[in-house]
């Protein structure tokens, strides 16, 4: 689904490596309500199910060069 990501004010996206990156936002907070109370019930495998998927942001060795550095 493609969705049109605004910065507060409702501005136009700026150009760069931001704007590039962000791919979407949503309200996650019913999922960290429903989180909160899993852990909260000593359920703290089933909290950490409902969480998305982490992915590494692809970067270029001169980045990671930098970073590491």
């Amino acid at each position: 689904m493609d969705r049109a990501v605004l910065p507060a004010g409702g501005a136009p996206p700026r150009t760069g490596h931001a704007g590039e990156r962000i791919a979407g936002i949503e309200d996650v907070t019913p999922l960290a309500a429903g989180s909160h109370v899993l852990v909260r019930d000593g359920e703290p495998g089933r909290a950490a199910g409902l969480l998305p998927e982490e992915r590494p942001t692809p970067l270029d060795d001169d980045v990671l060069a930098r970073l590491r550095a």
